[in-house]
């Protein structure tokens, strides 16, 4: 049923958990929501949605050895939240570093596995029907999530899957053993490790396929089950363009799977703390005409939240703001409240804090933000009790919200300076690293790093910057898994992360909380190929881990490896190596 006028384009009848008695059930809901989906698409130009990608955590968890004991630490993946691992391209135990080909065709289907004790290279492969996207390690565990492709038949077209492979590496050879494979019908949009517990959300954008239902199912090393009707459920979401999202929990050690449900309705970002999933998604103004539905320049987010336990998910409640949500960052809970940065389409930025009791209920907001400049959001970081929000057009305005009081959030200053910081993150609670680019004449490039003392709430100050050439480049700007942060046994804090340009490399740096100083860079190796029509593969330095005193920057073509200190003890990137793959 088309309605007369919609503020956002969400169906107000779905305002709260819709559940099946049967598939037809399900069909039936579904068909009714996908036809005012087909008509707001007809007379819009589209969503433009992409998807992606407890207390806040600084992120880049060590895994630093207790007292008394000899083993060296060792960086693991840059994450969001303390305790609630993410995906990457490269995982390590200190033993050994697995890794996966960063180019988009995936070399090989293998896992790379180089041991640093004794330098040996060798490979995990998968099927010939997958693509590694990313990789967890769990103890003895290793899992790789991959991508998958369903051929057509008369009952369904071809779809992209999500594959989840778990190896046992506990082997006296130190072989992997494949102890399980879980394919679901549905593209990988997002996951996170908990202990041993594996959370996957994933989106199928083909629900009904000559208008019938398509059951959600999984198969499992080669058996399918499909998702009871019970376990299907509706969720607020935007009705432009809904699908159909798995939230599967898997126990890694088991390797079982112990939950899945799926909800008709989309998400962009996700967050994820020790007891909840959020997850946003973009709505937007639409206005009737003549000639059927047109939208408006008028952007929103709903947020759904789900209850998590180490088994299993379920919807708890969802909340509805304006503006658009950068990413993940944007949003964090923290002693029950929920946090949510959006940017305005009318310009500027507004923070929203919800109580998280039964639902979700707005306690407070503060606005306008970066208001006067037409400017909007470009990097967020939670620390407990406060809130460092940049935005920006032309200059970069770094706001101090504090929100010791949920209930009355207070903007405590405002730091204009040039530049912008596209990550943030906290060197300790009175010091926060920012990366990004360089404000050239109004538009933003060259990498930057700046040391912000924010100890004085009401007066940030930016006390120490290290500026790189014009053309240079790095992905940490929009994946903050490039990022390592470490402190090492001897007591230094060291970052890094890969950078593009002319010196092409990956480049590490140090801070005691007061200045910044580079150690060194690491440059993509030399690659020389006797057969001119040899495949060779990408040698940029994409990532990097540390591993007692020694860093490896990994690329497609192998490994560069570096000393951390010289002979006289000082921090210096030494006595370089490379490790060729396959």
């Amino acid at each position: 049923v088309l309605l007369p006028g919609i503020r956002f384009d969400t169906d107000p009848a779905v305002h709260a958990l819709v559940t099946f008695r049967s598939y037809d059930d399900a069909e039936a809901y579904i068909r009714d929501r996908e036809k005012l989906s087909d008509a707001l698409r007809s007379y819009s130009f589209g969503c433009g949605l992409s998807l992606v990608g407890c207390s806040s955590s600084s992120g880049g968890t060590d895994s630093s050895p207790d007292p008394g004991e000899s083993e060296p630490s060792y960086s693991e993946t840059n994450t969001q939240v303390d305790g609630v691992d993410e995906s990457d391209l490269v995982k390590t135990d200190g033993e050994k570093i697995y890794s996966l080909p960063f180019s988009a065709y995936r070399i090989g289907r293998r896992v790379n596995v180089y041991d640093v004790n004794t330098g040996e290279v060798s490979y995990v492969y998968l099927d010939d029907d997958s693509t590694p996207d990313s990789l967890y390690l769990a103890g003895d565990r290793l899992v790789v999530l991959a991508a998958g492709r369903t051929e057509a038949t008369d009952d369904a077209p071809a779809r992209t899957t999500t594959q989840v492979y778990v190896f046992d590496l506990s082997g006296e050879d130190g072989k992997a053993v494949r102890l399980a494979k879980f394919e679901y019908p549905a593209a990988l949009a997002d996951s996170r490790r908990v202990d041993d517990s594996l959370y996957l959300a994933m989106t199928d954008s083909t629900v009904l396929y000559r208008d019938a239902l398509l059951i959600p199912e999984v198969t499992v090393n080669g058996e399918t089950t499909p998702v009871a009707a019970d376990d299907i459920f509706g969720v607020p979401g935007p009705a432009h363009n809904n699908r159909l999202t798995y939230l599967a929990v898997i126990d890694i050690e088991a390797a079982v799977q112990t939950d899945l449900k799926a909800y008709y309705g989309t998400f962009d970002n996700l967050y994820m703390n020790g007891s909840a999933i959020y997850t946003s998604a973009t709505v937007y103004s639409y206005k009737r005409g003549a000639y059927g539905y047109t939208r408006t320049g008028t952007a929103g987010t709903i947020v759904n939240r789900y209850a998590v336990t180490d088994t299993g998910t379920s919807y708890h409640s969802s909340a509805e703001t304006d503006g658009t949500v950068l990413n993940q960052f944007s949003m964090d809970e923290y002693d029950g409240y929920f946090r949510l940065a959006t940017s305005l389409s009318d310009g500027g930025a507004r923070l929203t804090v919800y109580s998280v009791g039964d639902a979700l209920t707005e306690a407070a907001r503060v606005e306008g933000m970066g208001k006067e400049d037409n400017e909007r959001i470009y990097s967020v970081r939670y620390n407990g009790a406060v809130c460092y929000l940049v935005t920006a057009r032309e200059t970069d305005p770094l706001y101090v919200i504090d929100l010791t009081d949920p209930t009355q959030p207070v903007v405590a200053s405002e730091l204009k300076i040039p530049d912008v910081s596209d990550y943030m993150h906290m060197y300790d609670d009175n010091t926060v690293i920012g990366i990004g680019r360089q404000d050239q004449f109004g538009s933003f490039y060259g990498m930057q790093v700046s040391l912000f003392d924010v100890s004085d709430r009401a007066n940030p100050q930016k006390i120490n910057q290290i500026l790189y050439t014009d053309d240079s480049y790095s992905p940490i700007t929009n994946d903050h898994k490039a990022f390592l942060y470490h402190t090492l046994d001897s007591g230094e804090t060291v970052f890094g992360f890969p950078i593009l340009s002319d010196k092409s490399g990956y480049v590490l740096l140090t801070t005691d909380g007061k200045a910044l100083g580079e150690v060194g860079w690491l440059l993509a190796p030399d690659i020389a190929e006797s057969n001119p029509f040899a495949y060779i593969p990408d040698n940029t330095l994409r990532r990097a881990v540390i591993i007692g005193d020694r860093l490896y920057a990994i690329s497609d073509y192998g490994l560069v490896v570096a000393d951390l200190f010289d002979t006289d003890g000082a921090l210096s990137l030494t006595g370089t190596e490379t490790v060729r793959f396959l």
